[in-house]
């Protein structure tokens, strides 16, 4: 930073930049450690499925080895080793993106809509340094509601539609600098291909609006299909379009609500189309791709869609009906490596490699034309995960749909299928809700059977449970109900196991589960625990509406909790909301709750009443746990996630990095936890560590992290680094062993906020060490993400005499931020600062105190955002550097200590103005 904008370069030599102490593990570019992944914005990594699990909506190859992806929550992700690694890009936004597209390998754009709220403005983004770093570009104030595509012709002739009536159409002739409504297409678009500067294609679907435009001035007026079939299009929801030149070119999407596939041909420039028939087999497309054909000549056509589904038609001429090439496709399906349903299908340059993407970060990539495909990313099934259970910070298990259990024993960072049965496998079409071991060989899991034919026949669901012995899953007998929701063991043969339509069953063997009939209304019951089978108990459910028993004015059914006591199962707290979906009791007295709406319940007189908390968030949280008395997280609905340290006092989000709902937790430690939910994602908190800046770049100045495992820690430390949203390689992949450094060093390197993350332990040291000039070395310890604040303060700030001062602040969160800069109790300034990124305010020729710095969530100062603040001082005619990390409010004091006061201490103490001295 400093060299960066310094008016002054020193002139100095840094052969000698200790060398001799310090391990320099990296000079080469970014890229991931492993196939963990995490935007460096927050303290949630990606552990499962392979690299994320958030979906993908669009892909842009400029050759076979490099590329991004976009995606929900405002994912985009590079590879540039043909997708064997990704790294996540800082996208600047948590909106959902659903198209990509880059011209060389400098410039890219992506288009979106507002994550949460569809009726809001999209967003358009714009790269010109590959990625690195994304900016907003504006558009006419007459936007839709979001933007759904988006395509450039070179680096300066582009288009974008959006999904809203109206102008759904815009074009840039200058990059996106300036975006203009273009005329003429309305609808819900879905997709556009601008061909060359001046012609593009556009096409529109849902609502029985399907309709295909065209555009011969580069998007400045567009054209509806004149001689398109009625029969043929209205309901057609049209989701793709490819040309190979301005000519040649197929569409593509789903009709009879989604559960058959259209296929489109043209071969004049869409002046007219033909069409596959309703008696076409083709199942539903979601994008349509042609390698080769350009000038009329022999191609494949390649087509994906729900379920995983590739179809392809080779060595097809452009005198074939799309009739015929639709019952090719449907006759050349071949395997994707995956369940996804994929959205998104490119062959970059025309060349036998290609590339498929969709739900559940799932990428799936093929070398010889579309004959055959490989799984490079995601999940090859989207198993969503219910339940977790965990013995230790190491050793657990997650349960799930499709009959999944999966366990590891590294504390998630690892896991492998474990679901064997003594007769084979848990079938698939048992959905399994809920986990609970004991120890490394004893464990439970309750379900239901989602498939008539399973159970002998009997119509679904019905109630299933397993046991966990001598390394085999064994059905447990005396099941009974039409779906288990939850199962809690006390001990191997003690437990509770509870569900739908008031079920709940109770085991005092460990084999087999007998029915408990005390609770006499009718209710779901979501959640058990237990800290002694014999005579406590609490169940989390939601209560029927009754004559007798009326639910609160607005509620459909009504939220509940029910205490074991006397034999008999009764109702002790009936909170104003539809439901309660999880409880966690950590002792006889002390248990939280969650639920619809945000709700967190606290009791501390074992369930006889309950307080409600803050929390934070209407959105529903489905799973609470707690480490211990003080330390809980709680995660619910489109990745929300919040922890407390002090016993739900006050809770705080994080960001999940996804969107994805999520559905259980397991607190590990005061940082640790896994949560699994939607299409398998598996997520794990781990221990940021935040510096403001990192400057291997300036002439002046060479930077190191260093990453240090303590020698009385357990197990060797996994660490993670990420320089300005990006991840960086770590030496040894980032294990440290106990009583060991890593030391990291990125030459050229320059940006921030740093995220030095451990992965699996709670107790980690890290700093930052700057050499500067060759003479001056300065030493920050990271900030750990608990302490970080919304407000710090420093007692003096001096850009006089030869002197220059920075107030730096960044923002570790995934949404922008408004800070406030005040010297000596006067505003200096007031700023905007994107997710993921810094600002260096500096005043010159200003001197004075104390330096105040407050961060804000919106520009309105409605709620205060977490930061990390910093001042870096060059004295000394630029020869000396300096930082101090600010000093949250909270942290103020009347009294302060000082372990020396240095040199100069006898004039200092002894001058005439009689001053005290103190050690």
């Amino acid at each position: 930073m400093i060299g960066r904008i310094l008016s002054i370069r020193l002139l100095c030599s840094l052969a000698l930049l200790m060398g001799s102490l310090f391990v320099i593990v990296s000079t080469a570019g970014a890229s991931p450690a492993r196939q963990m992944l995490n935007t460096g914005a927050g303290p949630w990594e990606w552990v499962k499925p392979n690299v994320q699990g958030s979906t993908i909506n669009s892909v842009s190859f400029i050759n076979a080895s490099t590329g991004w992806a976009a995606g929900i929550g405002g994912t985009i992700l590079k590879t540039t080793d043909g997708g064997s690694t990704w790294q996540a890009e800082n996208s600047g936004t948590s909106y959902n993106l659903f198209s990509i597209d880059f011209t060389d390998a400098s410039n890219g754009w992506a288009a979106g809509e507002d994550t949460l709220n569809a009726s809001l403005p999209g967003v358009i983004l714009h790269t010109s340094d590959g990625g690195y770093t994304w900016v907003s570009q504006p558009y006419p104030a007459s936007q839709p509601a979001g933007m759904s595509g988006i395509s450039f012709a070179n680096s300066s002739d582009g288009a974008a539609v959006g999904q809203a009536s109206g102008y759904t159409a815009f074009y840039t002739t200058n990059g996106g600098a300036t975006w203009n409504a273009g005329t003429g297409l309305d609808g819900t678009a879905n997709s556009v291909q601008m061909v060359d500067a001046n012609t593009g294609f556009a096409v529109a679907g849902g609502n029985n609006n399907g309709m295909i435009y065209n555009t011969a001035d580069g998007g400045r007026s567009w054209t509806s299909c004149s001689s398109c079939t009625a029969s043929q299009i209205t309901g057609t929801d049209i989701r793709s379009v490819f040309f190979v030149d301005s000519n040649h070119g197929f569409a593509a999407g789903t009709y009879s609500n989604g559960t058959k596939g259209r296929l489109l041909e043209t071969t004049d420039g869409g002046v007219t189309w033909t069409y596959s028939s309703d008696a076409s087999p083709l199942g539903p497309i979601s994008a349509v791709t042609v390698i080769g054909g350009a000038g009329g000549a022999p191609h494949t056509v390649v087509a994906v869609g729900s379920g995983g589904a590739i179809m392809t038609a080779a060595d097809v001429p452009w005198s074939d009906s799309a009739d015929t090439v639709a019952t090719a496709l449907a006759a050349g399906s071949v395997s994707s490596g995956t369940a996804a349903s994929l959205a998104t299908v490119t062959f970059p340059g025309a060349g036998s490699t290609g590339f498929a993407a969709g739900s559940g970060g799932a990428v799936t990539k093929t070398t010889d034309g579309g004959s055959t495909w490989t799984l490079v990313a995601g999940s090859a099934g989207l198993a969503s995960v219910y339940g977790s259970s965990f013995i230790n910070a190491s050793a657990g298990w997650m349960v799930g749909s499709s009959g999944t259990v999966v366990t590891t024993t590294d504390g998630g960072v690892n896991w492998t299928p474990d679901n064997s049965t003594g007769s084979g496998t848990i079938p698939t079409d048992i959905t399994l809700r809920s986990v609970s071991f004991l120890d490394a060989n004893t464990g439970f899991a309750v379900g239901s059977c989602d498939d008539a034919a399973c159970a002998g026949g009997n119509q679904p669901p019905l109630s299933v449970a397993y046991k966990y012995s001598g390394g085999v899953w064994s059905p447990m007998s005396g099941v009974a109900g039409s779906g288990l929701l939850s199962v809690h063991m006390t001990s191997a043969t003690s437990g509770w196991a509870v569900g739908k339509n008031s079920i709940i069953l109770r085991t005092s063997d460990g084999s087999t589960w007998s029915m408990d009939t005390s609770l006499n209304e009718l209710a779901q019951l979501n959640w058990v625990d237990a800290t002694d089978a014999a005579s406590n108990g609490w169940i989390a459910g939601q209560a029927a509406c009754t004559t007798a028993d009326p639910c609160d004015p607005g509620l459909s059914s009504q939220g509940v909790i029910y205490k074991y006591s006397g034999g008999t199962w009764t109702p002790t707290y009936e909170p104003s909301t539809d439901f309660l979906s999880s409880i966690d009791m950590i002792d006889a007295n002390t248990g939280y709750a969650v639920g619809d709406l945000g709700v967190v319940l606290k009791t501390t007189d074992g369930g006889s009443t309950w307080q409600p908390e803050n929390s934070g968030t209407v959105r529903l949280l489905a799973a609470v746990s707690f480490s211990s008395t003080t330390n809980g997280f709680a995660v619910g609905a489109s990745g929300r996630v919040i922890h407390t340290q002090d016993g739900g006092a006050t809770w705080s989000a994080e960001n999940l990095g996804t969107f994805n709902d999520m559905y259980c937790v397991s607190a590990l430690g005061d940082r640790q936890a896994l949560a699994g939910g939607d299409q398998g994602a598996v997520l794990k908190a781990n221990r940021p560590y935040y510096f403001t800046w990192y400057d291997n770049q300036s002439p002046d100045t060479s930077d190191w992290v260093l990453l240090a495992n303590p020698s009385g820690s357990a197990q060797t430390d996994q660490f993670n680094l990420f320089i300005g949203g990006r991840q960086w390689n770590l030496s040894g992949n980032g294990a440290v062993a106990p009583g060991s450094t890593l030391y990291a060093q990125y030459l050229g390197v320059i940006g921030g906020p740093v995220n030095a993350a451990s992965l699996t332990s709670d107790k980690a040291i890290t700093s930052q060490r700057t050499l500067w000039a060759g003479n001056s070395l300065e030493e920050v310890p990271g900030q750990d993400i608990d302490n970080l604040s919304d407000h710090y303060y420093w007692t003096w700030y001096d850009q006089t005499n030869g002197r220059l001062d920075w107030v730096m602040v960044s923002n570790p969160n995934p949404f922008e931020v408004y800070c406030q800069v005040k010297i000596a109790g006067a505003v200096k300034g007031f700023y905007p600062v994107p997710a993921g990124q810094d600002i260096m305010p500096s005043y010159p020729g200003m001197i004075g105190g104390p330096v105040e710095v407050q961060a804000w969530t919106t520009s309105s100062k409605t709620a205060p955002a977490n930061i990390i603040a910093s001042q870096r001082v060059l004295s000394n005619g630029g020869s000396a550097f300096n930082e101090v990390p600010g000093t949250p409010a909270s942290e103020l004091s009347s009294d302060y200590l000082w372990t020396w006061l240095g040199d100069g201490l006898q004039s200092f103490c002894n001058d005439n103005s009689q001053r005290d001295c103190k050690l």
